[in-house]
């Protein structure tokens, strides 16, 4: 769904999530039967209502067409030289190709990584590429083609953009006993989950056994305990995620996390890739002006995500 306002173009999933929220809270004031009830209702209406009136405060594109053309100049916006590879169905920006497995009402191309195809553009061709959450439900196969792809296909002096979720953090929180962590960022997990589920649902859900597969070898939570009491987190995080398969992933359209990311990592593949220069990045701090327009870009769950960007010499 999309939003449109003064003439601009913003992405729609946080308005879809407000509109959720509203709906259950229908339901919790269709199902109260106490004053308190109605006041706790009340008082999560009213946070509802603030975060909508938020979200239309910011719902302006805020780098606008015209800065694109100063920066890049007119062929390449015409020629829409910068890609999001993976960015939804429903993600569109006036400026960028999509690139997803999603089919799109939009004009997304629909793209299957896992076909390890060259990307659709030709050598020297894009000014700035993006990508988020979406390196985790490919396998090391997959990603180190994309970004050998993306290298090929970025200018000299293009920035690659990549957001992913942050295994480290995700590790801190396991160790730290945080199941508040894990039900925060998975709100669809049943509320019985343990934290050892919890935690191998974001890296390796395909051993879960909150995952519906049973082509894969189910990890229970005491085993998931003593491989990460026994190995060092990298070792540990690679163990479980080596159980996950593309067969099974493809099966389930791509869904499920089945792979695992840190900063060391993914500058490793980077570097790979042929890319001399890669660097950390944060939330809304790209190096690259179009992409600190967080309408846009890094909107999926900032405070648990790495953010990397490597620029091609």
């Amino acid at each position: 769904m999309w939003w449109e306002h003064n003439g601009q173009y913003n992405l729609g999933r946080n308005f879809d999530l407000l509109k959720q929220g509203f709906l259950e809270i229908t339901y919790k004031i269709t199902q109260g039967n106490n004053q308190g009830d109605q006041q706790t209702i009340a008082i999560e209406l009213i946070e509802k209502l603030r975060q909508f009136s938020a979200y239309m405060h910011n719902s302006i594109q805020v780098v606008p067409d015209a800065d694109y053309r100063k920066t890049y100049g007119n062929k390449a916006v015409e020629e829409k030289s910068f890609v999001n590879i993976g960015g939804g169905p429903n993600w569109h920006h006036p400026c960028w190709q999509n690139l997803d497995l999603m089919l799109s009402e939009r004009d997304a191309t629909p793209w299957d990584l896992f076909d390890h195809a060259p990307l659709p553009f030709a050598d020297n061709q894009i000014e700035v590429a993006y990508t988020s959450h979406t390196i985790e439900h490919l396998d090391d196969e997959t990603v180190q083609n994309l970004f050998d792809e993306v290298q090929r296909v970025l200018k000299p002096g293009g920035i690659f953009r990549i957001a992913c979720p942050d295994a480290a953090s995700h590790y801190r929180a396991y160790k730290s006993n945080e199941p508040g962590y894990f039900k925060f960022i998975i709100p669809h997990a049943s509320p019985d989950a343990s934290l050892e589920q919890l935690f191998l649902l974001e890296f390796a859900a395909h051993a879960s056994s909150l995952n519906e597969t049973n082509q894969v070898k189910k990890l229970s939570d005491k085993e998931i305990r003593e491989i990460f009491e026994s190995a060092p987190m990298e070792e540990a995080l690679e163990q479980c995620s080596s159980l996950c398969t593309v067969e099974v992933q493809k099966a389930q359209n791509g869904g499920p996390h089945m792979n695992w990311f840190t900063e060391s990592k993914v500058q490793s593949m980077l570097t790979k890739a042929g890319f001399e220069e890669t660097t950390p990045s944060a939330y809304g701090k790209s190096s690259a002006y179009v992409m600190r327009d967080i309408t846009f870009f890094d909107y999926t769950a900032p405070g648990t995500s790495l953010f990397v960007e490597a620029t091609k010499t």
